[in-house]
């Protein structure tokens, strides 16, 4: 297991170890310190020694002098929140202040670069060259996510909800997704309503807190089916490229692919799941039709790749407006790649 990791299951581990001791071990007390002394120092202690790592890489050049900030931070709240100058009150506060400047931080940078940086550079890659100076290259992909289904959300927002048309093989404009912002947005008043009336004893900022999660969940609801719009299935001269928002995408050559068929319309994930086994892969969109895709030869990633469990997959069940005019797609883009060489000769 790399070092890396080890300190983050240890501090994990000794965070549930700590709750889980406090909880039923409340007055348990040795060499004279409690509970909450003794798991509080070994967390600070797995936090330094984290910090002393990165201080480590950083001063022998393999890891960016930024990447001691989030570290910083962390280990600062824990401290203060140890040596009872902070009440968790303000340590909630403080660490959401702290994470959303080192956000903005971070999005700032990326937006310099991206002006910086040449046309043909997308925004993802510059986010995610942008998010590697700050975190820990395990926690990127899903914090890009987070921010290009934010982004995305307010982008159209500020556009007037306006969507452009993107060309290929579409999967979200028959899903579910399409209706659940909606849903969300009309429920969220009433929602805030009653939850102002349960907890109206309870202090201003868990009601903050209630309204931002409700706020957050209509926004990320919205920006993930963006960029399932954004993202659809794609077909070149060699390869089809599957998509999933931005939660998934994986690359299959023609030449791999055996066949392509539509599924019947009254096929459900739940019911398919039944009698698909581990080397199916899912690529599907709640209450989207359905196709499957057989291939040749299972797909094999590099190590820590993305896709790593997408290996050894021979099935593919992924989601499509029109599953049968893709499925025709697929089928005649690998004909004509089988008959291209003959042509050539």
């Amino acid at each position: 297991m790399p070092v890396k990791r080890v300190f983050t299951v240890a501090f994990i581990l000794l965070g549930f170890v700590s709750l889980l001791f406090r909880h039923l071990f409340p007055s348990f007390i040795w060499a004279g310190y409690s509970v909450d002394f003794l798991g509080g120092a070994l967390i600070l202690f797995v936090c330094l020694a984290r910090l002393c790592m990165v201080v480590f890489e950083v001063f022998n050049k393999r890891l960016p002098w930024t990447q001691i900030i989030l570290p910083t931070i962390i280990l600062s709240e824990l401290s203060l929140l140890f040596s009872g100058r902070t009440s968790h009150e303000s340590f909630v506060i403080l660490l959401g202040i702290g994470e959303a400047t080192l956000l903005i931080l971070g999005i700032v940078i990326t937006l310099q670069k991206l002006r910086n940086s040449s046309k043909n550079r997308s925004f993802e890659d510059v986010l995610e060259q942008s998010l590697l100076l700050f975190l820990p290259s395990q926690l990127v992909p899903w914090t890009k996510a987070e921010i290009i289904i934010l982004y995305s959300a307010l982008h159209s927002m500020g556009n007037g909800f306006r969507v452009d048309p993107f060309s290929g093989y579409g999967y979200a404009q028959s899903s579910l997704l399409q209706s659940i912002p909606i849903m969300l947005l009309v429920t969220a008043l009433p929602e805030i309503l009653i939850v102002e009336i349960v907890i109206h004893a309870q202090p201003v900022w868990l009601k903050i807190i209630v309204v931002v999660v409700e706020v957050w969940a209509i926004l990320w609801t919205y920006g993930l089916y963006l960029t399932m719009i954004n993202r659809p299935h794609q077909i070149t001269s060699r390869e089809v490229l599957f998509y999933r928002g931005i939660l998934n995408q994986i690359h299959i050559p023609l030449v791999n692919i055996e066949d392509a068929s539509p599924l019947p319309s009254t096929a459900t994930v739940r019911q398919l799941r039944r009698t698909h086994d581990h080397k199916t892969g899912w690529l599907t969109v709640p209450g989207s039709p359905l196709l499957k895709v057989t291939l040749k030869e299972p797909l094999v990633f590099p190590k820590h790749h993305e896709n790593k469990k997408f290996e050894d997959i021979v099935y593919f069940i992924v989601s499509s407006d029109d599953p049968a005019k893709f499925c025709q797609a697929i089928l005649q883009a690998k004909s004509v790649l089988q008959t291209a060489p003959s042509v050539t000769e």
